[in-house]
């Protein structure tokens, strides 16, 4: 019993430690789970602890190889909805300053700005300036969800095209639909 007990504790630790594994410039391996980026810096979480932030730069390479525990990925399935959830909150924010912005520099500082945010954290935000009441950033995200790249942005861009008030942006948005399909 006591053997059967020892190799069953020696069968779970390689699966309990099985992880991405992200390596630090000065040779630090960090075993856990990875989040997301922005701004330039990494979230990670350990298998043990809570998520922590480092710098892009420090960041020598990520491991993708490894599967990470259930319960990891329950914990980092969590932390990326959240981690996502505030990005969008974020491009929303910047959204309603491009369309308050008085001139085209403060407009090109925003764009900018939201550059540094992932598709999955810009996709809804510009999906829902479509319709804007400023004429301004509904153009902002007809051309920023082309610049996605993605035919994830064809339903809004098609749905914008069908169902807003203003025909420069249903003309404009239809365009940029079939350009991405």
């Amino acid at each position: 019993m006591r053997a059967l007990l020892s190799l069953s504790l020696l069968l779970l630790v390689p699966v309990a430690v099985q992880a991405e594994i992200l390596e630090l410039n000065d040779g630090t391996q960090l075993v856990g789970a990875y989040i997301g980026e922005a701004e330039g810096t990494l979230t990670f979480l350990p298998v043990t602890g809570k998520a922590k932030t480092v710098d892009r730069a420090e960041v020598a390479r990520i491991d993708w190889t490894h599967k990470a525990p259930a319960k990891l990925q329950k914990r980092a399935q969590r932390a990326r909805l959240k981690f996502v959830k505030k990005r969008r909150r974020e491009v929303s924010k910047l959204l309603k300053a491009y369309g308050r912005a008085k001139d085209d520099a403060a407009r090109d500082e925003i764009g900018v700005q939201l550059k540094g945010f992932s598709e999955n954290a810009l996709l809804k935000p510009l999906s829902d300036a479509l319709s804007d009441t400023k004429q301004a950033t509904r153009e902002f995200a007809v051309k920023a969800l082309v610049s996605l790249e993605t035919s994830k942005a064809v339903g809004p861009l098609v749905k914008a095209a069908l169902t807003t008030k203003h025909k420069a942006l249903g003309q404009s948005a239809h365009g940029a639909a079939l350009t991405l399909d």
